[in-house]
Protein backbone atom coordinates (compact mmCIF):
# COMPACT_ATOMS: atom_id res chain seq x y z
CA UNK A 1 0.00 0.00 0.00
CA UNK A 2 2.68 2.33 0.85
CA UNK A 3 4.97 1.61 -1.94
CA UNK A 4 3.49 3.23 -5.11
CA UNK A 5 2.15 6.28 -2.47
CA UNK A 6 5.89 6.60 -1.96
CA UNK A 7 6.74 7.77 -5.92
CA UNK A 8 3.45 9.56 -5.71
CA UNK A 9 4.64 11.81 -3.12
CA UNK A 10 8.20 12.43 -3.88
CA UNK A 11 7.38 13.36 -7.82
CA UNK A 12 4.19 15.68 -6.67
CA UNK A 13 7.03 17.70 -4.42
CA UNK A 14 9.08 17.99 -7.28
CA UNK A 15 6.55 19.17 -9.34
CA UNK A 16 5.24 21.40 -6.68
CA UNK A 17 8.87 23.29 -6.75
CA UNK A 18 8.35 23.83 -9.85
CA UNK A 19 12.45 24.24 -10.60
CA UNK A 20 12.26 24.08 -14.85
CA UNK A 21 9.69 26.83 -14.26
CA UNK A 22 7.88 25.72 -16.85
CA UNK A 23 4.07 25.17 -14.80
CA UNK A 24 1.73 28.02 -14.29
CA UNK A 25 0.45 28.79 -10.81
CA UNK A 26 -2.43 26.54 -11.05
CA UNK A 27 -0.71 23.30 -12.05
CA UNK A 28 1.92 24.12 -9.14
CA UNK A 29 -1.77 24.16 -6.71
CA UNK A 30 -3.10 21.02 -8.29
CA UNK A 31 0.36 19.29 -7.60
CA UNK A 32 0.30 20.87 -4.21
CA UNK A 33 -3.20 18.92 -3.63
CA UNK A 34 -2.07 15.62 -4.61
CA UNK A 35 0.63 15.65 -2.21
CA UNK A 36 -1.44 17.26 0.19
CA UNK A 37 -4.02 14.63 -0.40
CA UNK A 38 -1.06 11.48 -0.58
CA UNK A 39 0.13 13.11 2.64
CA UNK A 40 -3.28 12.20 4.26
CA UNK A 41 -3.86 9.41 2.62
CA UNK A 42 -0.80 7.65 3.47
CA UNK A 43 -1.45 8.71 7.47
CA UNK A 44 -4.85 7.28 7.21
CA UNK A 45 -3.08 3.85 5.59
CA UNK A 46 -0.58 3.66 8.45
CA UNK A 47 -2.95 3.90 11.41
CA UNK A 48 -5.05 0.93 9.96
CA UNK A 49 -1.78 -0.95 9.35
CA UNK A 50 -1.10 -0.70 12.89
CA UNK A 51 -4.47 -1.37 14.03
CA UNK A 52 -4.29 -4.21 12.12
CA UNK A 53 -1.15 -5.73 13.63
CA UNK A 54 -2.58 -5.06 17.11
CA UNK A 55 -5.84 -6.62 16.68
CA UNK A 56 -3.96 -9.64 15.02
CA UNK A 57 -1.48 -9.85 18.45
CA UNK A 58 1.69 -8.98 15.68
CA UNK A 59 3.06 -6.68 17.19
CA UNK A 60 7.14 -6.82 18.17
CA UNK A 61 8.16 -5.10 21.46
CA UNK A 62 12.00 -4.08 21.63
CA UNK A 63 12.39 -3.71 25.38
CA UNK A 64 15.30 -1.76 26.48
CA UNK A 65 16.31 0.08 29.37
CA UNK A 66 15.07 3.85 29.06
CA UNK A 67 16.01 7.17 31.09
CA UNK A 68 12.55 9.20 31.18
CA UNK A 69 14.42 12.32 30.92
CA UNK A 70 14.44 11.07 27.45
CA UNK A 71 11.29 10.96 26.66
CA UNK A 72 10.92 14.73 27.83
CA UNK A 73 13.51 15.54 25.73
CA UNK A 74 12.13 14.24 22.53
CA UNK A 75 8.87 15.64 23.24
CA UNK A 76 9.87 18.80 23.91
CA UNK A 77 12.20 18.89 20.52
CA UNK A 78 9.35 17.57 18.58
CA UNK A 79 6.61 19.96 19.53
CA UNK A 80 8.66 23.56 20.68
CA UNK A 81 8.53 24.51 17.08
CA UNK A 82 4.63 24.06 16.94
CA UNK A 83 4.00 25.30 19.98
CA UNK A 84 5.88 28.46 18.89
CA UNK A 85 4.27 28.45 15.40
CA UNK A 86 0.64 27.94 17.24
CA UNK A 87 1.59 30.43 19.80
CA UNK A 88 0.96 28.31 22.65
CA UNK A 89 2.70 28.02 25.69
CA UNK A 90 4.24 24.28 26.20
CA UNK A 91 6.38 22.62 28.77
CA UNK A 92 7.49 19.77 29.89
CA UNK A 93 7.84 18.55 33.96
CA UNK A 94 10.01 16.23 35.26
CA UNK A 95 9.59 14.12 38.37
CA UNK A 96 12.81 14.46 40.18
CA UNK A 97 11.69 10.99 42.28
CA UNK A 98 11.89 9.60 39.18
CA UNK A 99 13.76 5.96 38.76
CA UNK A 100 16.96 6.65 36.82
CA UNK A 101 15.55 4.35 33.60
CA UNK A 102 12.60 1.94 33.12
CA UNK A 103 11.95 -1.24 31.14
CA UNK A 104 9.98 -0.56 27.81
CA UNK A 105 9.32 -0.56 24.48
CA UNK A 106 10.63 3.39 23.86
CA UNK A 107 9.47 3.59 20.66
CA UNK A 108 5.91 2.36 21.49
CA UNK A 109 5.58 4.70 24.80
CA UNK A 110 6.97 7.58 22.03
CA UNK A 111 4.00 7.05 19.67
CA UNK A 112 1.51 6.93 22.22
CA UNK A 113 2.85 10.04 23.77
CA UNK A 114 3.15 11.71 20.39
CA UNK A 115 -0.19 10.94 19.99
CA UNK A 116 -1.86 12.67 22.87
CA UNK A 117 0.36 15.29 22.07
CA UNK A 118 -0.38 15.73 18.62
CA UNK A 119 -4.30 15.95 20.13
CA UNK A 120 -3.39 18.37 22.48
CA UNK A 121 -2.07 20.97 19.99
CA UNK A 122 -4.39 20.22 17.74
CA UNK A 123 -7.72 20.85 20.07
CA UNK A 124 -5.65 23.83 22.09
CA UNK A 125 -6.16 27.28 20.22
CA UNK A 126 -3.98 30.22 19.88
CA UNK A 127 -2.28 31.40 23.55
CA UNK A 128 -3.61 28.15 25.15
CA UNK A 129 -1.19 25.70 27.32
CA UNK A 130 -0.29 22.75 26.71
CA UNK A 131 2.30 20.62 29.10
CA UNK A 132 3.72 16.89 29.29
CA UNK A 133 4.46 15.48 32.62
CA UNK A 134 6.10 12.32 33.77
CA UNK A 135 6.21 11.53 37.53
CA UNK A 136 5.64 8.34 39.79
CA UNK A 137 1.80 7.34 40.02
CA UNK A 138 0.00 7.97 43.06
CA UNK A 139 -0.17 5.59 45.59
CA UNK A 140 -3.97 5.57 45.80
CA UNK A 141 -4.57 5.73 41.73
CA UNK A 142 -7.36 3.59 40.59
CA UNK A 143 -6.26 1.24 37.93
CA UNK A 144 -9.05 -0.31 35.25
CA UNK A 145 -7.03 -3.21 33.77
CA UNK A 146 -6.23 -5.92 35.81
CA UNK A 147 -2.65 -6.40 34.75
CA UNK A 148 -2.31 -2.67 36.59
CA UNK A 149 -4.24 -3.84 39.50
CA UNK A 150 -2.14 -6.79 40.14
CA UNK A 151 1.43 -5.39 38.97
CA UNK A 152 3.72 -5.13 41.63
CA UNK A 153 5.70 -2.96 39.71
CA UNK A 154 5.97 1.03 40.34
CA UNK A 155 3.37 2.69 38.27
CA UNK A 156 5.08 5.34 35.50
CA UNK A 157 2.36 8.40 34.38
CA UNK A 158 2.70 10.23 31.85
CA UNK A 159 0.43 13.01 32.02
CA UNK A 160 -0.77 15.45 28.76
CA UNK A 161 -2.81 18.31 29.47
CA UNK A 162 -4.29 20.84 27.50
CA UNK A 163 -6.57 23.83 27.74
CA UNK A 164 -7.99 23.55 24.48
CA UNK A 165 -12.09 22.28 23.74
CA UNK A 166 -12.35 19.34 26.13
CA UNK A 167 -14.81 16.19 26.09
CA UNK A 168 -18.18 15.94 27.27
CA UNK A 169 -18.28 12.75 29.70
CA UNK A 170 -20.26 10.82 27.29
CA UNK A 171 -17.86 11.07 24.87
CA UNK A 172 -15.30 10.28 26.76
CA UNK A 173 -15.26 6.08 26.30
CA UNK A 174 -16.48 7.02 22.36
CA UNK A 175 -12.81 8.58 21.53
CA UNK A 176 -11.32 5.53 22.26
CA UNK A 177 -13.11 3.61 19.74
CA UNK A 178 -11.77 3.01 15.95
CA UNK A 179 -13.13 6.12 13.70
CA UNK A 180 -14.77 7.57 16.53
CA UNK A 181 -14.66 11.60 17.66
CA UNK A 182 -16.01 13.13 19.79
CA UNK A 183 -18.36 15.54 17.49
CA UNK A 184 -19.30 14.39 13.64
CA UNK A 185 -17.87 17.40 13.03
CA UNK A 186 -14.16 17.44 14.89
CA UNK A 187 -12.75 15.34 11.42
CA UNK A 188 -14.00 18.23 8.82
CA UNK A 189 -12.70 21.18 11.43
CA UNK A 190 -9.96 19.81 12.63
CA UNK A 191 -8.84 16.77 10.38
CA UNK A 192 -7.62 13.35 11.96
CA UNK A 193 -8.66 9.97 11.01
CA UNK A 194 -10.37 9.38 14.55
CA UNK A 195 -7.91 6.07 14.82
CA UNK A 196 -4.67 7.68 16.84
CA UNK A 197 -6.42 6.95 20.59
CA UNK A 198 -7.88 3.57 19.47
CA UNK A 199 -4.58 2.62 18.53
CA UNK A 200 -2.90 4.23 21.30
CA UNK A 201 -4.88 2.21 23.96
CA UNK A 202 -4.10 -0.79 22.60
CA UNK A 203 -0.64 -0.29 22.83
CA UNK A 204 -1.02 1.12 26.32
CA UNK A 205 -2.78 -2.44 27.12
CA UNK A 206 0.18 -4.10 24.81
CA UNK A 207 2.95 -2.21 27.32
CA UNK A 208 1.41 -3.64 30.38
CA UNK A 209 -0.58 -0.36 31.48
CA UNK A 210 -3.70 1.56 30.54
CA UNK A 211 -5.08 5.59 29.50
CA UNK A 212 -7.21 7.39 31.79
CA UNK A 213 -9.01 10.55 30.66
CA UNK A 214 -9.99 13.09 32.70
CA UNK A 215 -11.71 16.71 30.50
CA UNK A 216 -14.25 19.48 30.51
CA UNK A 217 -15.86 20.99 27.88
CA UNK A 218 -14.56 24.50 27.44
CA UNK A 219 -11.79 23.92 29.91
CA UNK A 220 -9.39 21.13 28.43
CA UNK A 221 -8.35 17.65 28.78
CA UNK A 222 -5.63 15.59 30.61
CA UNK A 223 -4.86 12.42 29.01
CA UNK A 224 -2.02 9.72 31.43
CA UNK A 225 -0.66 7.00 30.18
CA UNK A 226 0.08 4.77 33.16
CA UNK A 227 2.44 1.74 32.26
CA UNK A 228 4.82 -0.34 35.20
CA UNK A 229 8.38 0.44 35.44
CA UNK A 230 9.34 -2.92 34.42
CA UNK A 231 7.17 -4.11 31.42
CA UNK A 232 5.73 -7.85 32.35
CA UNK A 233 6.01 -10.36 29.29
CA UNK A 234 3.55 -12.56 30.51
CA UNK A 235 0.90 -9.53 30.52
CA UNK A 236 0.43 -9.30 26.82
CA UNK A 237 0.37 -12.40 24.13
CA UNK A 238 2.58 -9.82 22.01
CA UNK A 239 6.14 -10.81 20.90
CA UNK A 240 8.63 -9.31 22.69
CA UNK A 241 12.59 -9.02 21.74
CA UNK A 242 14.66 -8.31 24.98
CA UNK A 243 17.68 -5.82 23.22
CA UNK A 244 20.54 -7.41 24.22
CA UNK A 245 23.88 -5.28 24.99
CA UNK A 246 26.45 -5.30 21.83
CA UNK A 247 29.57 -7.16 23.17
CA UNK A 248 32.71 -6.69 21.50
CA UNK A 249 34.02 -10.08 19.94
CA UNK A 250 37.93 -10.53 19.15
CA UNK A 251 37.81 -11.00 15.63
CA UNK A 252 40.78 -12.70 13.11
CA UNK A 253 39.71 -11.46 9.89
CA UNK A 254 41.85 -8.86 8.23
CA UNK A 255 41.98 -5.38 8.91
CA UNK A 256 39.56 -3.05 7.14
CA UNK A 257 40.32 -1.33 3.79
CA UNK A 258 41.50 2.00 4.21
CA UNK A 259 39.57 4.37 2.29
CA UNK A 260 41.41 6.38 -0.18
CA UNK A 261 40.66 10.57 0.46
CA UNK A 262 38.60 11.88 -2.45
CA UNK A 263 40.22 13.51 -4.98
CA UNK A 264 38.58 16.68 -6.58
CA UNK A 265 36.81 16.67 -9.43
CA UNK A 266 36.46 12.38 -9.01
CA UNK A 267 32.51 11.46 -9.07
CA UNK A 268 31.67 9.19 -6.38
CA UNK A 269 29.72 5.81 -7.27
CA UNK A 270 26.05 5.31 -5.20
CA UNK A 271 24.85 1.81 -5.52
CA UNK A 272 20.83 1.77 -4.97
CA UNK A 273 19.49 -1.26 -4.97
CA UNK A 274 15.61 -1.01 -4.60
CA UNK A 275 13.40 -3.22 -6.53
CA UNK A 276 10.66 0.12 -7.38
CA UNK A 277 11.71 0.66 -10.82
CA UNK A 278 9.92 4.58 -10.54
CA UNK A 279 11.43 5.34 -7.52
CA UNK A 280 14.63 3.66 -7.82
CA UNK A 281 14.94 6.38 -11.18
CA UNK A 282 13.94 8.76 -8.88
CA UNK A 283 16.62 8.11 -6.53
CA UNK A 284 19.16 7.87 -9.50
CA UNK A 285 18.27 11.58 -10.28
CA UNK A 286 19.38 12.47 -7.00
CA UNK A 287 22.03 10.70 -6.99
CA UNK A 288 23.26 12.95 -10.40
CA UNK A 289 22.05 15.73 -8.72
CA UNK A 290 24.22 15.52 -6.18
CA UNK A 291 27.23 14.42 -8.22
CA UNK A 292 27.04 10.85 -7.77
CA UNK A 293 27.61 8.14 -10.36
CA UNK A 294 24.75 5.48 -9.79
CA UNK A 295 24.28 2.31 -10.18
CA UNK A 296 21.05 0.46 -10.06
CA UNK A 297 20.00 -2.65 -9.03
CA UNK A 298 16.27 -4.04 -8.63
CA UNK A 299 16.79 -7.26 -6.46
CA UNK A 300 18.75 -7.98 -3.66
CA UNK A 301 21.25 -10.71 -4.62
CA UNK A 302 22.29 -8.49 -7.85
CA UNK A 303 23.21 -5.76 -5.68
CA UNK A 304 24.93 -7.45 -3.25
CA UNK A 305 26.80 -9.19 -6.40
CA UNK A 306 27.17 -5.17 -7.66
CA UNK A 307 28.87 -4.21 -4.18
CA UNK A 308 31.24 -6.89 -4.04
CA UNK A 309 32.26 -6.59 -7.46
CA UNK A 310 32.32 -2.54 -7.83
CA UNK A 311 32.90 -1.44 -4.47
CA UNK A 312 30.77 1.61 -4.75
CA UNK A 313 31.21 4.40 -2.15
CA UNK A 314 28.38 4.66 -0.75
CA UNK A 315 25.13 2.31 -0.92
CA UNK A 316 20.96 3.04 -0.39
CA UNK A 317 19.35 0.18 0.15
CA UNK A 318 15.60 -0.71 0.61
CA UNK A 319 14.96 -3.57 3.16
CA UNK A 320 11.81 -5.74 1.14
CA UNK A 321 13.58 -6.91 -1.82
CA UNK A 322 13.30 -9.71 -4.23
CA UNK A 323 15.39 -13.11 -3.80
CA UNK A 324 17.75 -11.72 -0.92
CA UNK A 325 15.97 -8.90 1.78
CA UNK A 326 18.02 -5.66 2.78
CA UNK A 327 19.11 -7.20 6.21
CA UNK A 328 20.41 -10.52 4.82
CA UNK A 329 22.46 -7.69 2.26
CA UNK A 330 23.95 -5.56 5.35
CA UNK A 331 24.79 -8.63 7.36
CA UNK A 332 27.01 -9.46 4.65
CA UNK A 333 28.66 -6.20 3.51
CA UNK A 334 29.48 -5.80 7.22
CA UNK A 335 31.23 -9.09 7.69
CA UNK A 336 33.15 -8.83 5.02
CA UNK A 337 36.32 -6.88 5.12
CA UNK A 338 36.21 -5.68 1.41
CA UNK A 339 33.10 -4.29 1.62
CA UNK A 340 32.29 -3.64 5.65
CA UNK A 341 33.69 0.55 5.67
CA UNK A 342 31.00 1.09 2.53
CA UNK A 343 28.29 3.49 4.73
CA UNK A 344 25.07 1.99 3.93
CA UNK A 345 21.82 4.37 3.88
CA UNK A 346 18.63 2.03 4.32
CA UNK A 347 14.82 2.69 3.81
CA UNK A 348 11.59 0.52 4.15
CA UNK A 349 7.89 0.61 3.74
CA UNK A 350 7.88 -2.21 6.15
CA UNK A 351 7.57 -1.12 10.20
CA UNK A 352 10.93 -1.99 11.02
CA UNK A 353 13.29 -0.44 13.91
CA UNK A 354 15.11 2.41 12.86
CA UNK A 355 17.44 1.52 15.66
CA UNK A 356 17.55 -2.25 14.40
CA UNK A 357 18.85 -0.40 11.02
CA UNK A 358 21.43 1.46 13.20
CA UNK A 359 23.56 -1.21 15.48
CA UNK A 360 23.65 -3.57 12.70
CA UNK A 361 25.95 -1.28 11.28
CA UNK A 362 23.67 1.20 8.90
CA UNK A 363 24.36 4.98 8.73
CA UNK A 364 20.67 6.35 8.53
CA UNK A 365 17.34 4.59 7.97
CA UNK A 366 14.05 6.21 6.04
CA UNK A 367 10.82 5.01 6.46
CA UNK A 368 8.91 5.43 3.25
CA UNK A 369 7.23 7.44 1.87
CA UNK A 370 9.99 9.61 2.32
CA UNK A 371 9.76 12.92 2.11
CA UNK A 372 11.64 15.40 0.07
CA UNK A 373 13.71 17.28 2.90
CA UNK A 374 14.17 13.80 4.21
CA UNK A 375 16.20 12.76 1.17
CA UNK A 376 18.07 15.59 0.86
CA UNK A 377 19.67 15.26 4.45
CA UNK A 378 20.14 11.18 3.53
CA UNK A 379 21.99 12.34 0.22
CA UNK A 380 23.72 15.23 2.67
CA UNK A 381 25.01 12.25 4.98
CA UNK A 382 25.96 10.07 2.35
CA UNK A 383 28.27 12.88 0.58
CA UNK A 384 29.57 13.64 4.08
CA UNK A 385 30.83 10.52 4.33
CA UNK A 386 32.12 9.77 1.22
CA UNK A 387 34.14 13.16 1.19
CA UNK A 388 35.86 11.31 3.96
CA UNK A 389 39.15 12.32 6.57
CA UNK A 390 39.39 15.61 5.48
CA UNK A 391 40.67 16.32 9.19
CA UNK A 392 44.42 15.11 9.87
CA UNK A 393 44.83 15.60 13.67
CA UNK A 394 42.72 14.62 16.34
CA UNK A 395 43.05 14.26 20.07
CA UNK A 396 41.11 11.94 21.41
CA UNK A 397 40.60 12.39 25.83
CA UNK A 398 39.19 9.27 27.36
CA UNK A 399 40.52 7.47 30.13
CA UNK A 400 39.26 3.55 29.30
CA UNK A 401 42.18 2.21 27.35
CA UNK A 402 40.20 -0.37 25.32
CA UNK A 403 37.93 2.12 24.29
CA UNK A 404 40.73 4.82 23.79
CA UNK A 405 42.43 2.18 21.63
CA UNK A 406 39.83 1.20 19.00
CA UNK A 407 39.00 4.70 18.22
CA UNK A 408 42.91 5.66 17.62
CA UNK A 409 43.67 2.84 15.40
CA UNK A 410 40.36 2.82 13.34
CA UNK A 411 41.07 6.70 13.08
CA UNK A 412 44.68 6.10 12.08
CA UNK A 413 44.17 3.53 9.38
CA UNK A 414 41.81 5.97 7.82
CA UNK A 415 45.00 8.74 7.68
CA UNK A 416 44.53 10.50 10.97
CA UNK A 417 47.50 11.53 13.04
CA UNK A 418 45.81 11.04 16.47
CA UNK A 419 47.26 11.75 20.24
CA UNK A 420 45.82 9.80 23.67
CA UNK A 421 45.08 11.81 26.41
CA UNK A 422 43.93 9.78 29.34
CA UNK A 423 43.44 12.38 31.96
CA UNK A 424 42.26 16.00 31.91
CA UNK A 425 45.63 17.40 32.88
CA UNK A 426 47.15 15.22 30.30
CA UNK A 427 44.56 16.82 27.79
CA UNK A 428 45.42 20.43 28.51
CA UNK A 429 49.20 19.55 28.37
CA UNK A 430 48.86 18.05 24.29
CA UNK A 431 46.31 21.23 23.54
CA UNK A 432 48.97 23.43 25.01
CA UNK A 433 52.00 21.66 22.77
CA UNK A 434 49.85 20.99 19.75
CA UNK A 435 47.33 22.34 17.25
CA UNK A 436 44.49 19.74 16.27
CA UNK A 437 41.90 19.67 13.72
CA UNK A 438 39.08 18.35 16.41
CA UNK A 439 38.77 16.97 20.08
CA UNK A 440 36.62 13.70 21.10
CA UNK A 441 35.99 14.04 24.48
CA UNK A 442 34.32 11.63 27.11
CA UNK A 443 32.98 12.94 29.95
CA UNK A 444 33.74 10.61 32.74
CA UNK A 445 37.88 11.31 33.62
CA UNK A 446 39.65 10.55 36.45
CA UNK A 447 40.73 14.01 37.37
CA UNK A 448 38.44 16.32 36.20
CA UNK A 449 34.78 16.07 34.98
CA UNK A 450 34.64 15.96 31.31
CA UNK A 451 31.57 18.78 31.77
CA UNK A 452 34.32 21.08 33.48
CA UNK A 453 37.49 20.34 31.31
CA UNK A 454 34.61 21.43 28.00
CA UNK A 455 34.29 24.93 29.79
CA UNK A 456 37.95 25.18 30.45
CA UNK A 457 38.57 24.28 26.76
CA UNK A 458 35.76 26.92 25.34
CA UNK A 459 37.35 29.37 27.36
CA UNK A 460 40.65 29.69 26.17
CA UNK A 461 40.84 32.21 22.73
CA UNK A 462 42.65 29.67 20.84
CA UNK A 463 40.64 26.72 21.31
CA UNK A 464 37.50 28.59 20.94
CA UNK A 465 36.53 27.34 17.36
CA UNK A 466 38.13 23.92 17.35
CA UNK A 467 34.71 21.06 17.18
CA UNK A 468 34.72 19.05 20.30
CA UNK A 469 32.79 15.78 19.81
CA UNK A 470 31.48 14.89 22.81
CA UNK A 471 31.40 10.64 23.23
CA UNK A 472 30.26 9.00 26.44
CA UNK A 473 27.24 6.35 27.77
CA UNK A 474 26.36 8.93 30.70
CA UNK A 475 23.04 8.63 31.70
CA UNK A 476 22.59 12.47 31.22
CA UNK A 477 19.31 14.37 33.18
CA UNK A 478 18.37 17.70 31.88
CA UNK A 479 20.60 20.03 33.79
CA UNK A 480 23.64 18.28 32.58
CA UNK A 481 22.38 17.92 28.78
CA UNK A 482 21.50 21.86 29.08
CA UNK A 483 25.18 22.36 29.91
CA UNK A 484 26.43 20.65 26.99
CA UNK A 485 23.92 22.12 24.53
CA UNK A 486 26.10 25.51 25.53
CA UNK A 487 28.40 23.85 22.86
CA UNK A 488 27.13 21.04 21.40
CA UNK A 489 23.66 19.66 19.78
CA UNK A 490 23.77 15.63 20.89
CA UNK A 491 25.25 13.22 22.00
CA UNK A 492 27.24 9.72 20.92
CA UNK A 493 26.70 6.16 22.98
CA UNK A 494 29.81 3.90 22.90
CA UNK A 495 29.35 0.75 21.09
CA UNK A 496 31.12 -1.87 19.25
CA UNK A 497 29.02 -0.16 16.15
CA UNK A 498 29.08 3.38 16.92
CA UNK A 499 33.01 4.20 16.61
CA UNK A 500 32.42 3.90 12.65
CA UNK A 501 29.39 6.24 12.76
CA UNK A 502 31.36 8.80 15.33
CA UNK A 503 34.10 9.03 12.99
CA UNK A 504 32.02 9.13 9.92
CA UNK A 505 30.18 11.87 11.72
CA UNK A 506 33.32 13.87 12.53
CA UNK A 507 34.04 13.83 8.78
CA UNK A 508 30.77 14.99 8.16
CA UNK A 509 30.23 17.64 10.55
CA UNK A 510 34.35 18.92 9.46
CA UNK A 511 33.06 19.27 5.63
CA UNK A 512 29.82 21.59 7.02
CA UNK A 513 32.63 23.84 8.81
CA UNK A 514 34.36 24.20 4.91
CA UNK A 515 31.13 24.89 3.31
CA UNK A 516 30.29 27.61 5.39
CA UNK A 517 33.59 28.60 6.12
CA UNK A 518 35.76 28.97 9.38
CA UNK A 519 35.20 33.34 9.95
CA UNK A 520 31.89 31.81 12.35
CA UNK A 521 33.02 30.62 15.23
CA UNK A 522 31.60 27.19 15.50
CA UNK A 523 30.38 25.52 17.91
CA UNK A 524 31.75 22.22 19.52
CA UNK A 525 29.40 18.96 18.16
CA UNK A 526 28.23 15.42 18.97
CA UNK A 527 26.11 12.81 17.07
CA UNK A 528 23.10 10.96 18.51
CA UNK A 529 24.03 7.01 17.78
CA UNK A 530 21.30 5.49 20.00
CA UNK A 531 23.38 1.90 21.08
CA UNK A 532 24.86 0.39 23.81
CA UNK A 533 28.04 -1.30 24.98
CA UNK A 534 30.96 -0.65 25.97
CA UNK A 535 30.59 1.60 29.20
CA UNK A 536 32.56 4.25 30.63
Amino acid sequence: LRTPLNSILILARILKENRPENLNEEQIKYAGVIHNAGTDLLTLINDILDLSKIESGKIDLQIEDIAPSSISRHMHSLFSELAKSKKIKFQTILDPELPASLSTDESRVEQITKNLLSNAFKFTPEHGEVSISIRNAQKNTRFYTEQLQKTSENVIAISVTDTGIGIPKDKQKLIFEAFQQADGSTSRKYGGTGLGLSISKELAYILGGEIQVESEPGEGSSFTLFIPVKNNEESTGSTLQESTPIVQKETTTSPLPTPQPVKPGTKQTLLIIEDDEVFADVLKDYAIEKGFKPLLAHSGDTGLEMAISQLPDAIVLDIMLPVMDGWTILKKLKADPKTRHIPVHMMSAGNENDSKAKKEGAIGFLKKPVEKEQLDQAFDLLMGVHEKYNFNKALVIEDQELQSTILTQQLTEKGVEVKQAFTGKAALELLDQYTFDCIILDLRLPDISGFDLLDIIKSKPSLTSIPVIINTAMELDDDKMAHILKYTEAMVLKSNKSNDRLIDEVSLFMNKLKETGLNESPKPWAVAAKSRGIST
